[in-house]
Formats: structure tokens, sequence, C-alpha cells
């Protein structure tokens, strides 16, 4: 009986070491190299790169060196909204600026910069999306009108290039699009999200669909089918072929015949979903207004700023070589990483500093003892907003917390080399 609970005890050891753990990447942390801490899309490449799409451009990190391009390197805009690698190893980025009206599509060979904008032959200048298939044709997707904003363009749609030129393979007005996915048999599934007309005598009913074109059809799903949302914000397939759709009312899934929904009612974190993402075990990866959810199949697991992301709000992920996750955020990035004691350093961290009254009114006072020089310190709300950003220069630092209004927070520090984080109530 004593050897069993002693390999059991060992057996728990063992798992506790090798928990998950995330490390976080901000403008400060990084020197500045990242140039914003608003981060709209990530991709990784062949090589092992990251990529990371901001409003002020696009950076590549290789794990040691951040490079970022912007229009002064020979990208068409700085705000980066797709990204994505052809088979070639070239780099593809979406970039566009409502307010200039300029944009379009840049390629990158590792050189130079080659863009491409609606005088090419792409539909729109405003591109949102961007995928490629196993013959190597790259696919746009652009909208034509935005939500609750006086922007229009005439058409929106996809543009497709082989290489040598733009063709298009699907032209609409009023179209607001909100994902794109080729599957294995070159079918082209497309989210068109709700459209919202300022303009008219009266706003339309909401409008959804996912219109998946081949060779010999073309088929529409809407809410009547089995779609849960009125928002549609991105589109994947996995390894079987059945389409994953992130909604504003949970994900659903299509295997060809029947669709299936999940919400927060089956554990997933929020029914608002940015973004999908499948790893090599198949577990399903999500991007929600509260955190990231992870589904196995049959279980389900929540991540929030309270397990060290950097935000709630999660819009991007994407998954590099080594299996571990990344996921953008409005404050920046969070990798979550497999790492050997880490359970153990979480633990040493979430003591490294104290807060004192907590129950807190009007002062908030946070000690850290040995801190690093020239810290960061940020506060934000229960749902991943930043109220409250300085630097610190010693190991006392004293917050009014006059201004805020009463309820729960998160305060974290930043470091060269981690990021701690504590709640904190306001009375």
């Amino acid at each position: 009986m004593k050897k069993i609970y002693l390999f059991i005890c060992l057996i728990c050891l063992i798992k506790s070491l090798f928990s998950q753990t995330f490390v976080n990447y901000t403008e400060f942390s990084t020197s500045g190299k990242l140039p914003s801490n608003y981060i709209y899309k990530i991709a990784t490449d062949s090589k092992g790169n990251m990529w990371f799409g901001t409003e002020a451009g696009i950076t590549k990190f290789d794990g040691e060196n951040w490079i970022t391009y912007t229009t002064d390197s020979g990208l068409i805009d700085n705000s980066v909204h797709a990204i994505k690698e052809d088979i070639h190893g070239n780099i593809w980025v979406g970039a566009a600026n409502l307010n200039s009206e300029t944009g379009g599509v840049s390629m990158f060979d590792g050189y130079k910069w080659i863009n491409y904008s609606d005088q090419d032959g792409l539909i729109s200048y405003y591109v949102d999306v961007i995928a490629n298939d196993s013959d190597g044709n790259i696919y746009v997707g652009s909208s034509s009108i935005f939500y609750d904003m006086v922007f229009e363009v005439p058409e929106g749609g996809v543009s497709k290039f082989d290489g040598f030129n733009w063709t298009t393979v699907l032209k609409k007005e009023k179209f607001l699009f909100r994902g794109l996915a080729i599957g294995k048999e070159g079918s082209i599934w497309i989210g068109n999200s709700l459209i919202r007309d300022l303009f008219a005598d009266s706003i339309p009913a909401p409008y959804i669909s996912v219109l998946k074109i081949d060779q010999t059809d073309t088929s529409v799903y809407e809410s009547k089918d089995g779609l849960p949302g009125v928002i549609i914000n991105s589109l994947v397939t996995d390894s079987l072929d059945n389409i994953w759709i992130a909604t504003d009312k949970g994900v659903s899934v299509f295997d060809g015949v029947k669709w299936s929904t999940y919400t927060i009612e089956e554990g997933l974190a929020n029914n608002f979903v940015f973004d999908i993402a499948i790893d090599r075990a198949g577990n399903k990866w999500f991007g929600t207004y509260n955190g990231v959810s992870r589904f196995d199949g049959t279980k389900w697991t929540n991540y929030t700023m309270l397990d060290g992301l950097l935000g709630n709000q999660v819009m991007t992920i994407a998954i590099d070589s080594k299996e571990n996750k990344w996921f953008g955020t409005p404050g920046g990035v969070s990798e979550l990483k497999e790492d050997i004691f880490s359970s153990t350093k979480k633990i040493t961290e979430t003591n490294y500093i104290n807060l004192y009254p907590n129950p807190v009114s009007d002062n908030l006072n946070v000690l850290m003892p040995g801190i690093y020089p020239e810290a960061g310190i940020s506060i934000f709300s229960l749902n991943g907003i930043e109220i409250y950003s300085a630097k610190i220069y010693s190991g006392h630092t004293e917050i009014s917390m006059s201004q805020f209004p009463a309820g729960f927070y998160l305060i974290k520090v930043f470091t060269e080399d981690r990021v701690i984080t504590k709640q904190f109530i306001k009375i």
C-alpha cells in the first residue's frame, strides 16, 4: 500500500512539473520592438517564425529577434488584418486604412515586398482575410461595407491569384467579410456577416450566410439551417473536412449533413467567439470575448487573465511548429507553452507582489520586494480592458483608486522575464 501511495504521488508531481504556463509580450517587454499592443492577426510560417499583424505594421519574431515592417519598408499599409504563408514560403499580408481608403495585399519573399491593390485586379482595397489551397492559389476576401461606419466601397467578395493573374471568384454588394476557408476538395467556404445599412429607410433584418462554392454547386447556409448567430468571425476546416464557424452566439460545426452548436452551456468561455485554431492532436482552440477555450471533443478547459493571459478579449490564435499556442489581444501577445517546473514558478510569482488594503476604497499599495528597475504596472477590468498603466522604479508604489467604480480588477506587473498577476476588489 505504501508503494502504491508513493507511485501516485510521483505521478502527480510529474504532471505538475509539466503543466502549462503563459509567456507574454507587449511593447514594454519587447522594448518597443513590438510596435503596438493591439494585435489583429497572428500567423506562423514554415521556418518557425511568428508574425504579428498590428495597427502599426507587421512584426516577425524568430524566438530572439523582432523585426517590424511598415510602409517605409514597402508594406502597402500599416494596419494589418490578414497574414498567410503560401506553398513557396512567401508571406502574404492584407492591410488597409479606411480613413485614407488605401490598402490591398503585400507579398514578402524574404527580401522585398510586392504590392497589389484594386488597380491590379483585387475587388476591393479593404482586405479582411487571406487563404490558400494545395495548388498554391491565393484567395483574398474583401468587404464592401462596415459596421456602423460611413465607409463603403462599391463591391466586395473573393479574388483569386494563380501566381500570374487575378480573377474574381465572388462579387457582391453590401458584403461584410468574416471568414474564408478552403476545403480538401477545393470547396471555398465564405462567411458573410450582419449588414446594417445606415442609409436605408429602415435597417434590414439581420442577414448571415456561409456560402460553399465548389466546381459544381453554390450552397447557402443561413440561421434557419442551424447557424446560431448573426455575426460570423472566422471559419476553419478540420482533418475530416468539417467546417467550424465562430459566431457571436457560440461555435457551430457542420459535417456536411448536420449542424452542431457549442455555447457556454457546454463549457465555452463566452458565446462571442473571434477565432478558431486546431492543433495536431485535433484539439479545438477558441478565442472568445472572455478568454480562451480548449475542446478535446469531450472536455472543455478555459483560460483567462487569472491564468496569465494579457487580456480576456482574444481576437486571433496561431499554433507554432512546437505546438505552442499564441493568442492576440488588445493588450499584447500571450504564448501558452509546455514548461517544466512552470507550476512551481507560478506559485512563486503569485506571492511576488503584495496588495494592501484588499479590498481597497481609496489608495492601493503595491509592494514588490526585489522588483526589477523600470518595470511596468497595469490595471485591467475583468473583461480585459486596460484602465491604468504606468512605469515603476521602486519596490513600493501607491495608486489612487478613487476614480474607479466598485468591482473586481486585475493588476499586472511586467518585468523583463515575467508577468505577475493578482486580483483585488474596489469597494
